[in-house]
């Protein structure tokens, strides 16, 4: 598993708030998803529903009233790789062939319930080089990732949209793949922190 991610005070800070009730997941998911698909071939995400990520979050402030209980990634909002599973959304892998022929995912991949169950809210299943098999984010089926911040540079790939979901406030961290270089490069070249464990 890969990330790539805000820097740690950024993080920090916004988990401070969410812990301390300065603020909570649902206004943190609102601005987030506000911010989504910002660049200029408007596809950081490849799949999305507001609705969705806004009751996940609005389950997650019921659930936990009292703060010392409250989980690790409690309401952080975190971006999701178009290759995991997601129950109840199209695992593309950036192919609108696997798009057609695969369907609906019925459960979550291990990686998204782990995210759910340490409290994160899931902003959506982000962009990619298609079957993450490139290293510049160009992709023929969905259009070229390019950066938020900048609409002539491309995010690099394979993990395109995860580094441009981060650059455009719609996460504070992102979850991508990475076998050589997949997270590393977008990150690079989008000015991000890039982790491959």
């Amino acid at each position: 598993m890969s990330t790539s991610h805000a820097p740690v005070s950024q993080i920090e800070r916004l988990r401070k708030q969410l812990l301390t009730d300065a603020t909570d997941p649902v206004s943190v998911a609102r601005e987030a998803l506000d911010h989504a698909n910002s660049n200029c071939s408007r596809n950081v995400y490849l799949a999305q529903d507001r609705a969705w990520t806004l009751a996940e979050a609005g389950a997650l402030s019921q659930r936990f009233h009292d703060a010392s209980r409250r989980p690790l990634l409690y309401g952080l909002p975190v971006s999701l790789k178009d290759c995991f599973d997601l129950a109840g959304f199209p695992t593309t892998c950036g192919s609108r062939f696997y798009a057609e022929h695969n369907g609906v995912a019925p459960a979550d991949s291990w990686v998204a319930e782990r995210l759910r169950s340490h409290g994160a809210v899931i902003t959506g299943k982000t962009h990619l080089h298609q079957l993450a098999y490139g290293i510049t984010g160009e992709n023929s089926d969905y259009g070229d990732c390019t950066q938020p911040r900048n609409a002539a540079w491309l995010t690099g790939g394979s993990s395109s949209g995860a580094a441009a979901s981060v650059q455009e406030g719609s996460a504070v961290a992102a979850i991508g793949t990475d076998t050589g270089g997949s997270i590393r490069c977008p990150a690079a070249l989008c000015g991000l922190a890039g982790y491959r464990s």
